[in-house]
């Protein structure tokens, strides 16, 4: 493992340890929406910005991955929101890989996957796709590596 994976889950660990500690002790200010993330994205020089934040949930899946919170975010219009996601064992729920991994979902547009994925798209959603979905995919594989949808 590399010393960046190693240094990402070391503090994921602590966080963790942290909060169920503070749960435990039933302490104010604690809530199970930590934010794990808060992303500044800009795809154009002149458009639209996009923020993805992501947070904890305080659950786990069967396996003990961590469930993932998101909420992306077009010009401050929520696009996406979801407590669904769940990364790859073999990355920290904070790092880049998982990020990547996230906005693939984020960023698929219709003919990359199967017409019934986006059935329960709003207007906006697919607007979105149309026109911003390819520009913010190019964006992360450049941003957190991996390629583009």
């Amino acid at each position: 493992m590399s010393y960046k994976h190693d240094k990402a889950m070391k503090r994921l660990i602590a966080r963790r340890k942290a909060y169920r500690k503070a749960l435990a002790k039933g302490a104010a200010g604690m809530n199970e929406n930590e934010t794990l993330r808060l992303i500044i994205m800009r795809p154009y020089r002149r458009g639209p910005v996009f923020s993805l934040r992501t947070w904890d949930t305080g659950r786990t899946d069967r396996r003990g991955s961590s469930i993932i919170g998101y909420r992306l975010l077009m010009d401050g219009r929520a696009l996406f929101e979801g407590a669904d996601f769940r990364c790859s064992p073999m990355d920290a729920d904070d790092s880049d890989a998982s990020m990547a991994a996230l906005m693939s979902f984020l960023t698929l547009r219709p003919g990359d996957t199967d017409q019934e994925y986006f059935e329960n798209y709003t207007q906006d959603q697919l607007e979105y796709c149309d026109q911003h979905a390819e520009a913010l995919s190019c964006y992360c594989a450049g941003r957190f590596g991996g390629e583009e949808n």
